[in-house]
């Protein structure tokens, strides 16, 4: 099913909404400020308009950086929400998405290593955004922390957004797999050019 951004972003500040107090510029509060600017900033300047997709460029490509927000499965039914750094590269002339998801932290301060590679996944011209995504690209990598190890297999699902796609913003889902138990992935991105 296809959630609209405002509602996915929603999710995303609640996912993130009880940041600490750090200064530090990848702490987690640092980072839940961020996003949370991202989503005014979307919000404000695009009145979380769609780019078209049969109206977006056929050739150079652009830049997006951003934060996403994830739940990692903690002890029992509990969960554990991280925060990293966004990078995706849309090639226009390819019609490709791709980047990476890296530097996750918790609430706590507790840093996670490794990468989430996001594969060039196809740009979908001929689609209804307020049905389907626009971009839908493979998500593929593992993170550690928390003396934990997460194999994470999922697809990021986006769209751009405003005239000049000047914001990405959407959903990550799939599977996790940590001490041998598989769980749901669930998270939310957002960038901006």
């Amino acid at each position: 099913m296809r959630y609209s951004i405002p509602a996915a972003l929603c999710g995303f500040l609640a996912l993130t909404a009880c940041g600490g107090s750090s200064v530090d510029n990848d702490s987690y509060a640092s980072r839940f400020a961020e996003g949370e600017a991202l989503v005014r900033l979307l919000n404000e300047q695009t009145g979380q308009n769609y780019s078209d997709p049969a109206n977006l460029p056929t050739s150079g490509g652009a830049e997006y950086d951003g934060v996403v927000a994830a739940e990692l499965p903690g002890v029992g039914s509990e969960t554990t929400t991280v925060v990293g750094d966004l990078e995706l590269r849309a090639n226009f002339a390819n019609s490709t998405v791709g980047g990476t998801m890296d530097d996750f932290v918790e609430e706590d301060g507790t840093r996670y290593t490794g990468a989430l590679i996001v594969a060039d996944g196809p740009i979908r011209r001929n689609i209804n955004p307020d049905v389907d995504y626009t971009f839908s690209s493979a998500v593929n990598g593992r993170l550690a922390g928390n003396n934990q190890t997460y194999d994470v297999n999922g697809q990021l699902e986006g769209d751009f957004y405003g005239a000049n796609q000047g914001f990405v913003g959407g959903e990550v889902i799939g599977n996790v797999t940590s001490n041998g138990q598989r769980a749901p992935f669930l998270g939310e991105f957002v960038g901006r050019r």
